[in-house]
């Protein structure tokens, strides 16, 4: 159906304003509603109650911020929204990003902070719902459901957002990163442009590649002590912040065994610079790792000038033979010492000597040499992710060189490691500095929040709260760092930072590390992080039932503890990772065996990596790629009217409705909804002064009231009906809502039959009316209407049509018993079933429809009979988008039904010995008969909804005058089925929408009406 046009306002979409929180504080509503003195309370408290109404007057009213899903937006994608697009949400609401197309974020600048949790482990069965499809862009209702795991998300939250991780077919890149980390601005990749054409080095000048003391620091390399003298960094800040002991600025030797290249600019003046590589290997021993092994590799020359192994001072613990190369026998006659090493180290390199290495500060650390002249291959090149990734020597070698090193199964070759080092510094001296270079232009989000004039008119402040040390690693640029020990430190500091910060982002690892999800490992700056595990880990269930609580319990403290108007989005960011990175190490493993030449009869058929093995790892790294998010927003505590949302589908490709409930449900007591249950009649049924003219009071209609009284709520959803309850409204709207759905909710069905080969018993016109009422299961909003008016300049287009092939023959079973009657035994498929039709796609229909493809929806819909001797039944069959009010073959779409909610008054408390005979004339389930606390029975309501019209109970003489009958006039029990062409928890959304096509056109018409009047 086409939009109307000259619509003054789009209708609003579904609202993501949380419910409250479980156990909301008391304070807010306390001062809110008056309950203090006007003129009392201390000087503290006035403030506070100042602060409040100033919160409440930007959170609520006209200008008040809201959340909605795009219906529209969503309907069209493919995929689920990816991790940018959660991370853009933020840049959004507090820099100068663009505003988001899944998510609508009405009066955004009233949205006064923004925290985003990172709870890797958060899956559909954690939260109670079924796993979303793969290609599922639609947020997912999950409401409240005893099977959940973490209950605040179901209460807090209406809908789990499918997300999706970027990667590559075989590998999930990290979530962290591509949360943390944006592309820059316009305005600053102008200006970078504008830095990097000003920029004009000389191409042999190596010089320009050595790293500063800021770098240095940065990327915790050893800080001679004279680097302090005339630069604008104090030294003795520098020895504080170097991990390596201070001592004498003039001594070469420091304490603990560390040394410093002398300071000798006279005995170097006039000398070209001289160049070395350096590359070392390490061991294990109880201090750590430790020197094995020095390789120093002349630059000009490409020589190697040094080349000895080391014997630790203290006893080998592991030899890393698989990286270093190393074992016991080679080590076991060395006698050469660490100082020994540093020695003939010294010997070759002074101030002025440049040192090149790949990671250098970790080979300098296990010399324990301070140098001033480095140039590190992991900066000069650039990961593809951009910071805080460095690329490793082995991939540097073969993107830029062509060359593959560290293929050896023996460990690696530091003589090698060096001289690809060498290579990579000419290419760039060749090059140019851009080389190597990948020109994303990316930048940390907190940095551009910082540097945005945003919202605020300033930069926007942030906060990281995480395990290890965030500042050292994502959080360097945030306003502040906290580091964490604890999932429980991390929710404390939380709600500390959001009173004060404009985005605070926090991660919560206790649940993923019991699932065996992530292990902790060392950073070499220190800072503990996570990494996803290498083997399959089987979780302890206690320990994950015990992690769930934990997690439950501390998103609860952090969801009670945020002020109003933030923001609060959590999300896993992907799924299990684990069967992924099993088989990505054995991948890797086959690989390195292929490159090393081995025969595969030499190598283990247990280690064999297949075809099957890799379509296998496509499938678990697309599962580890999908996550959840869930979006709220937390307002001030409203004790009349408490905003929560109830959306009416779950379904992965229409669209979603939600609206605003009122407490109006509880209210059943009113008389004036009440419609009375007689013996012989029924009387309240309409009345002039229903649904709502009172003498003095104002009934005119305005919005605010209509949302206050309308309530919505899903009671039980499957994809074949959907109970609902809808209240608040009159049966006007409730009878246009059942009519629409019966007949003008469009759907999908055959129109055209083109046969070119009928043998069946069944006439062509009867066969193609058959054809006609197959329920074909195809989402109708991809499809375009037919043009009634101008069908020949159209015609039939992927847009309009879909195309089935139908093409049937029935033989006979060669393999069937002797004496066999059966025909489905006897013959080869003699019945045509629904089953058989194919869908032929056309045009752009395979993406369209992605991994929702049109097919009939019960494929056992028997069409014809076939017998040997008949020829092909073989047809075209051509469908296209309608409605049940056009043509019956569009309907029904579904069956609608509403009755009104029973509600049984008892005006005086039933005798006992009455008791069991009252429960009887009722259906089984309305009322039981229970033992009062003196051991008399009574009888209780169990369940209204179960009642029909009960009208026996008023024909007894002696339950006169006990109770009254009633049902409730406003209160709507929906039950809608569907057919099967269309889920059912899309049919409701579908039939909102073509009320919003009505009340558009109308208003339309009305307005054209005034503007006519005079004429």
């Amino acid at each position: 159906m086409a939009t109307p046009l000259n619509r003054k306002r789009k209708p609003s979409p579904p609202s993501l304003s949380n419910p409250p929180s479980p156990s909301p504080p008391s304070s807010p509503v306390d001062t809110r509603t008056g309950n203090h003195p006007k003129n009392g309370g201390s000087k503290a408290e006035k403030r506070k109650n100042k602060k409040l109404k100033k919160i409440e007057a930007k959170t609520q009213g006209e200008k008040a911020p809201s959340l909605s899903f795009a219906g529209t937006e969503l309907r069209k994608r493919k995929l689920p929204i990816s991790v940018e697009e959660v991370r853009d949400v933020f840049l959004y609401l507090f820099a100068d990003g663009a505003p988001t197309k899944f998510l609508v974020i009405e009066n955004h600048r009233s949205i006064l902070r923004a925290v985003l949790l990172l709870v890797p482990g958060i899956n559909p069965e954690a939260i109670g719902t079924s796993e979303p499809q793969i290609s599922s862009a639609y947020p997912v209702a999950i409401g409240a459901r005893e099977t959940s795991k973490i209950p605040v998300i179901n209460s807090c939250y209406s809908h789990a957002c499918p997300t999706r991780a970027t990667g590559e077919p075989t590998k999930m890149h990290s979530v962290l990163t591509t949360l943390l980390q944006s592309p820059i601005s316009g305005e600053q990749k102008r200006k970078r442009l504008l830095e990097r054409q000003q920029q004009r080095f000389s191409n042999d000048n190596p010089s320009i590649y050595v790293l500063d003391v800021p770098a240095m620091l940065d990327n915790g390399y050893p800080i001679p002590s004279y680097l302090g003298e005339g630069l604008s960094v104090d030294p003795e800040s520098i020895r504080s912040t170097s991990s390596w002991p201070a001592a004498a600025p003039t001594s070469q030797t420091r304490e603990n065994g560390w040394v410093e290249t002398p300071q000798n600019p006279s005995a170097s003046k006039g000398k070209a610079l001289r160049m070395i590589a350096i590359d070392c290997e390490m061991c294990e021993t109880e201090d750590g790792k430790v020197l094995a092994r020095v390789c120093v590799v002349d630059f000009d020359s490409d020589k190697v000038v040094y080349d000895q192994l080391v014997q630790p001072e203290k006893p080998v613990i592991d030899y890393l033979t698989q990286f270093s190369g190393i074992t016991a026998e080679q080590l076991a006659p060395v006698t050469l010492k660490l100082a020994d090493a540093q020695v003939g180290l010294l010997n070759l390199v002074d101030a002025n000597t440049i040192i090149v290495g790949h990671s250098l500060e970790n080979d300098l650390r296990a010399l324990k040499l301070a140098h001033p002249r480095c140039i590190d291959t992991s900066i000069i090149y650039k990961h593809p992710r951009g910071a805080p990734y460095k690329p490793g020597l082995k991939w540097l070698a073969q993107k830029w060189l062509n060359l593959d090193i560290q293929v050896k199964q023996g460990g690696h070759d530091p003589e090698e490691d060096s001289r690809a080092c060498i290579a990579l510094l000419r290419k760039k001296l060749n090059e140019g500095p851009d080389f190597g270079v990948f020109k994303q232009d990316i930048e940390s989000i907190f940095e551009r929040l910082s540097k945005s004039n945003g919202r605020h008119g300033k930069g926007a402040t942030s906060a990281v709260i995480d395990h290890g040390n965030p500042r050292a690693w994502h959080g360097a640029k945030a306003t502040s760092a906290m580091a964490c020990q604890t999932d429980d430190e991390v929710a404390a500091k939380v709600i500390e930072a959001a009173q004060n910060h404009d985005f605070v982002f926090g991660r919560l690892l206790e649940l993923s590390q019991a699932l065996g999800w992530t292990t902790q490992r060392t950073q070499p700056n220190g800072t503990e992080a996570t990494s996803v595990t290498v083997t399959p880990i089987e979780p302890d269930p206690a320990a994950v039932d015990a992690a769930y609580a934990a997690l439950n319990t501390r998103i609860t403290t952090i969801h009670k503890g945020l002020p109003p108007g933030t923001v609060l989005c959590i999300m896993s960011g992907n799924g299990d990772p684990r069967l992924m990175s099993s088989l990505n190490v054995k991948k890797s493993r086959w690989d390195g065996m292929m490159r090393e030449r081995k025969r595969p009869e030499d190598i283990p058929q247990s280690e064999w990596w297949t075809m099957e093995e890799g379509r296998l790892l496509e499938d678990a790294t697309e599962r580890a790629k999908r996550g959840l998010a869930f979006f709220c927003l937390i307002r001030l505590e409203i004790s009349s009217c408490q905003s929560r949302e109830v959306h009416l589908t779950h379904s992965n490709w229409q669209s979603k409705v939600c609206f605003l409930t009122f407490d109006m449900a509880d209210n059943l007591d009113d008389p004036r909804r009440h419609v009375q249950i007689h013996a012989e009649r029924v009387s309240n049924v309409t009345s002039t002064e229903f649904p709502g003219v009172y003498p003095g009071e104002d009934h005119s209609w305005n919005f605010n009231k209509f949302t206050e009284k309308l309530h919505v709520e899903v009671r039980d959803v499957s994809d074949e009906a959907v109970d609902f309850d809808l209240v608040g409204v009159d049966a006007s709207i409730a009878n246009a809502f059942r009519r629409i759905l019966i007949a003008e909710v469009p759907t999908i069905a055959v129109e055209n039959v083109y046969i070119w080969n009928n043998t069946s018993v069944i006439q062509d016109e009867v066969l193609a009316h058959r054809l006609g009422l197959v329920p074909i299961r195809a989402d109708p909003a991809l499809l375009d209407p037919p043009d009634k008016n101008h069908p020949e300049e159209v015609g039939t287009t992927d847009r309009n049509t879909l195309v089935f092939h139908l093409s049937v023959a029935c033989t006979r079973n060669p393999n069937a018993p002797k004496g066999e009657t059966d025909p489905a035994i006897l013959y080869n498929n003699a019945n045509v079933l629904s089953g058989h039709m194919q869908w032929n796609a056309v045009g752009e229909q395979v993406s369209d429809f992605g991994n929702n493809p049109p097919r009939p929806h019960n494929p056992k819909i028997l069409i014809a009979k076939l017998r040997p001797g008949q020829k092909e039944l073989g047809m075209e069959l051509h469908c296209v988008k309608g409605i049940g009010q056009d043509h019956a073959k569009f309907s029904p779409v579904a069956t609608a039904s509403y009755r009104l909610l029973p509600h049984i008054i008892f005006r005086q408390p039933i005798p006992s010995e009455l008791c069991d005979k009252f429960v009887q004339c009722f259906p089984l389930g309305v009322l039981a008969v229970e033992l009062d606390a003196q051991g008399q029975k009574q009888v209780v309501v169990k369940d209204m909804r179960k009642d029909t019209v009960s009208r026996e109970v008023l024909r007894y003489k002696e339950f006169d005058d006990l109770v009254e009958l009633t049902r409730i006039r406003d209160f709507f029990i929906f039950r809608v089925e569907s057919s099967g062409s269309i889920p059912a928890p899309n049919l409701m959304p579908m039939a909102v929408s073509v009320m919003r096509e009505k009340i558009a056109t109308l208003k339309v018409a009305a307005e054209n009406l005034y503007m006519n009047r005079d004429a």
